[in-house]
């Protein structure tokens, strides 16, 4: 299986209004084809960087306009985004250098959010341990 992911469409660099990501990631998709049933394309679109709501709901909209339902906006998938933090967004810290308390800290924060549904994720846990 080959997963596929469009990603760069806000904090990642791309800035993008959510109704223009998902008109990329439709035209992206397209051109995307399964051309081994041995090994099939799974097209995954790139979630919200954090629980923003309005941006997953307009991304939807965008993708499953004009569109039968049984193709389920042309993704297989929608991953979801959490960057763990120990200390706060403000204090990124280290990626090599954190002691004990702040690696389970990290711990503590990435288990909250537990994959209890089978949805895609990317970029789920720690970004830097500190």
């Amino acid at each position: 299986m080959i997963i596929l992911v469009l990603e760069m469409k806000t904090g990642d660099g791309g800035n993008m209004t959510p109704e223009y990501y998902a008109n990329e990631y439709r035209r992206y998709q397209t051109y995307v084809r399964n051309y081994n049933p041995q090994k099939p394309i799974q097209k995954i679109c790139g979630g919200a960087n954090v629980d923003d709501y309005d941006w997953t709901r307009k991304v939807l909209e965008t993708t499953h306009d004009h569109t039968v339902p049984e193709f389920h906006g042309f993704m297989d998938g929608l991953s979801l985004h959490y960057y763990v933090h120990p200390e706060g967004w403000e204090i990124k810290g280290s990626a090599t250098d954190f002691d004990e308390e702040v690696w389970y800290k990290t711990l503590k924060k990435s288990t909250l959010y537990g994959n209890s549904c089978g949805t895609p994720r990317k970029d789920y846990g720690s970004v830097r341990p500190g």
